[in-house]
């Protein structure tokens, strides 16, 4: 397998190997942004209730994580505590809604983009 590029690995102090993210803002801070725009606490978006709010922040930090960062999927869900494969259905999710300008999904993408910090500089560099 051929190594991928702009990825620095580092041994952890179990022997394995982690890949550190190397351009964008941290994870983390993502997650932060998202649920202060939506007024959301931050342990409930991470935890396993399935309000619309909470599902809701975590499609868009999904969608944000895989547009600003070069992190993979395994990285994004460890921050919400979820399985990749929901990262990358919510990913699939935004991508179909925002095709079809489903409008009570594009205002709520829009709220997002208009009023992150992180959107609006680090999506001008990627």
């Amino acid at each position: 397998m051929l190594p991928i590029p702009n990825r620095k690995k580092r041994k952890t102090s179990e022997g394995r190997k982690q890949v550190k993210q190397t351009y964008g803002p941290d994870l983390f801070e993502v997650l932060k942004e998202v649920c202060d725009i939506y007024k959301q606490p931050i342990g409930l978006v991470q935890s396993d209730i399935r309000k619309h709010e909470f599902v809701l922040c975590r499609r868009i930090f999904s969608y944000a994580c895989n547009v600003l960062t070069d992190a993979t999927t395994r990285e994004i869900a460890a921050i919400i505590h979820k399985e990749r494969s929901n990262i990358s259905h919510h990913k699939r999710s935004v991508k179909k809604w925002s095709s079809v300008n489903d409008p009570s999904f594009m205002y709520e993408l829009g709220l997002y983009t208009t009023n992150s910090l992180l959107w609006n500089q680090y999506n001008k560099i990627a």
